[in-house]
């Protein structure tokens, strides 16, 4: 089990219709998805492994309300 990794939840990104002004993104499935996991996972130790495109502000601060460490990979 050493090398093992298991996706524990995820996030589509979809376009509710053809004619949307502003398309979904990476960015607002993360917060969708961070709401869920910590709703479904209240006592699990959480670390954020992720790129540079998450090294902001708005998710730095949703890590820390979660109480979550992190590391982004620039």
């Amino acid at each position: 089990m050493g090398n093992m990794v298991l996706s524990v939840a995820s996030e589509f990104i979809e376009n509710e219709s053809e004619d949307v002004k502003k398309q979904d993104c990476e960015l607002k499935a993360f917060y969708r998805l961070t709401a869920r996991l910590k709703d479904t996972f209240k006592k699990l130790p959480i670390c954020l492994i992720a790129d540079s495109l998450y090294a902001c502000e708005n998710v730095l601060k949703q890590c820390k309300a979660n109480n979550w460490n992190y590391l982004f990979r620039f």
